[in-house]
């Protein structure tokens, strides 16, 4: 005859099991709560050069990572227009760990100065995933 054992036991194995899945759970999110902020360790702004016709987009990278795929979006207005431009890792190659400036001679007619200009940096992580830093400094998805 089987013995399944009491009332008991069952609760008590119930209990460790659900505390072993909670304690997993909560290790998973702090895992995924340093990487984010890890990724939010990634900067992107312009700055003007003594040139007046040439500016740089400096990429700080304090992660411990290069990263190899990525783009930045800049926005600035002129006289009411809204202007636009990009670089990408295809122009600037990769961004290893560390700062790091890329010339940037605007497509368009220049901004008015470095305050004017929004940037938005878009790069892949290591697991691949898109990851989109906007101009208020929040990583996401």
């Amino acid at each position: 005859m089987i013995q399944w054992g009491s009332v008991a036991e069952w609760v008590s194995g119930l209990g460790s099991l659900g505390a072993v899945i909670t304690a997993l759970v909560f290790s998973m999110r702090a895992l995924n709560d340093a990487r984010e902020a890890r990724l939010g360790a990634v900067f992107a702004w312009v700055e003007a050069t003594s040139s007046p016709s040439a500016w740089s987009l400096v990429m700080s990278n304090v992660t411990d990572y290069p990263i190899y795929q990525w783009e930045v979006f800049l926005r600035w207005d002129l006289d009411s227009v809204q202007m636009e431009d990009t670089i990408n890792s295809t122009i600037a190659g990769i961004i290893p760990p560390g700062k790091h400036a890329f010339a940037w001679t605007p497509a368009a007619s220049l901004p008015g100065s470095e305050a004017h200009v929004s940037v938005e940096l878009r790069f892949s992580d290591l697991t691949g995933r898109k990851r989109v830093k906007k101009f208020t400094g929040k990583v996401t998805r």
